[in-house]
């Protein structure tokens, strides 16, 4: 999508794991990108990944924004999640349509602690993830 050109590479500490990292196509003008992390190693992470993963790509497309798809997202996932398993996940919005409105800085729009999608500069990674490369033409 234009101007963007996104890469991604990832390598699991095991064979398989629960690392997850996808870039959606929302429409001509708008790109999901998705960074999660399933606590735990092995199959276990990896399935209960691939669950969030088929999540993901099934309501993405049509969720108003990055609030409804975490809240279904989590609506689902808690129904079927064991015991002791969580996810960390981010989910954010590219909309291409934003960039040059005087009133709007920013192209990114995620969700932050409460379920109202927020437009910010760029996100902060936690943890031991790298942070995140903002490119702008200045």
């Amino acid at each position: 999508m234009k101007p963007f050109q996104i890469a991604c590479a990832g390598e699991p500490a095991r064979s398989v794991g629960g690392d997850y990292f996808d870039v959606l196509t929302l429409g001509p003008d708008r790109l999901g990108i998705c960074i999660a992390d399933v606590s735990g190693k092995g199959i276990t992470a990896a399935l209960l990944m691939a669950n969030l993963q088929a999540t993901v790509r099934a309501f993405a497309p049509v969720c108003t924004g990055p609030g409804a798809l975490c809240s279904k997202l989590n609506e689902v996932l808690c129904g079927s999640i064991a015991p002791g398993k969580f996810v960390t996940f981010f989910y954010g919005v590219i909309d291409v349509q934003l960039m040059g409105h005087a009133d709007i800085q920013t192209t990114l729009l995620y969700v932050q602690v409460t379920p109202q999608d927020v437009y910010l500069p760029y996100a902060r990674a936690v943890a031991q993830h790298i942070r995140p490369l903002l490119v702008t033409s200045s």
